[in-house]
């Protein structure tokens, strides 16, 4: 509802129930985007396109360069969240296990080796306490979907939603201590994706970045979550390279961020396309830090004021003035701390 309001509010034209489906680029810009809705098939023209599809559907089809997984094309599980009810979280909060990064995985060894869950999995971020006995989870990976295929995502979200009843005796004979009477209200009606495509920018931001907490003078935000890696696989090794990847060792000590560059938002060779969210311009490594949600603020906050410059200026969004971009995110309450030092 509050979308809704600062959307009607600002009086700009905004719809559902509509998906681009493709592109029609001439020269080195994007002259329409092509959409399906219930009307029909019709075209969008305007002086800036936003790609915040997370795939980077948008940049892929105007012809942006991209990259999607490691090294070796392996990309990073989904998750399918669910809603619980049911739960004694008093009791929870009284015995949980102590002493474990993940106490909602604490038990994940035994259950493997019962053959409770089809797929074995020692990852379980964790439910998250809403009121009374409702819980929001974050549980359990799909490993091997690609977010860009809908045959790849129909077969994870069809594997996500049976091993909901899996997790479910997991709760009730193994994990105990209050969530015995552990209920599924719901799942999502999407499945949670990691990581797809990245689109190749103006500057490439990697873990070198993040090693040396790095700042760049067209900076459009400070962020500090660590290089938070889902294993590709369910077996040990890649179970024990995730856990090595996402502790205390990567992590930021209080009051140490890194720097996000505009840079990042600009696909190479079109001049009026910007990217925001999970497929801003990263490698592989940094990607598994950007990608989550408060990064994903900074980018479509940064992207909107960037694109109403370019629009305003008939300018490239490559030739924003980062100056102007830069203070207008101030007043929209950005942290960008003065840099002394740029890199």
């Amino acid at each position: 509802r509050e979308y809704d309001a600062v959307m009607s509010e600002s009086g700009a034209d905004f719809l559902f129930h509509t998906r681009v489906i493709d592109v029609i680029r001439e020269g080195d810009r994007i002259a329409h985007a092509v959409v399906a809705a219930p009307s029909g098939i019709w075209a969008v023209k305007a002086k800036v396109y936003i790609d915040a599809t997370g795939n980077g559907d948008l940049a892929c089809w105007a012809g942006a360069e991209w990259k999607k997984g490691d090294a070796g094309g392996k990309m990073m599980p989904g998750t399918l969240i669910s809603y619980w009810d049911g739960i004694d979280w008093q009791r929870w909060n009284r015995e949980r296990p102590q002493g474990r990064s993940m106490p909602f995985g604490a038990f994940l060894p035994e259950a493997n080796r019962d053959g409770v869950l089809s797929v074995p999995d020692l990852h379980f971020s964790g439910i998250f306490r809403q009121e009374g006995g409702l819980g929001l989870a974050n549980m359990g990976h799909c490993f091997g979907v690609d977010g860009t295929d809908e045959e790849s995502l129909t077969k994870a979200l069809v594997d996500a939603r049976q091993s909901m009843v899996e997790y479910e005796r997991y709760l009730h004979d193994y994990l105990k201590r209050g969530m015995e009477k552990a209920r599924l209200l719901a799942t999502a009606e999407l499945l949670g994706i990691r990581e797809s495509r990245r689109i190749v920018g103006d500057y490439v931001l990697t873990q070198d970045d993040y090693t040396k907490r790095a700042s760049f003078p067209d900076e459009i935000g400070r962020y500090a979550y660590p290089i938070d890696i889902h294993p590709s696989s369910a077996d040990k090794k890649a179970m024990a390279d995730h856990l090595r990847e996402f502790d205390a060792a990567r992590r930021y000590d209080k009051g140490e961020s890194y720097g996000i560059p505009y840079r990042i938002l600009t696909p190479r060779g079109i001049r009026n396309l910007l990217v925001a969210g999970r497929c801003v311009s990263a490698d592989a490594r940094m990607q598994a830090s950007i990608r989550v949600i408060p990064a994903c603020y900074i980018t479509g906050q940064a992207a909107g004021i960037a694109a109403a410059l370019a629009a305003e200026g008939n300018c490239s969004v490559h030739d924003v003035d980062v100056s102007a971009l830069r203070e207008k995110l101030k007043v929209f309450g950005a942290c960008l701390p003065d840099n002394k030092e740029v890199s």
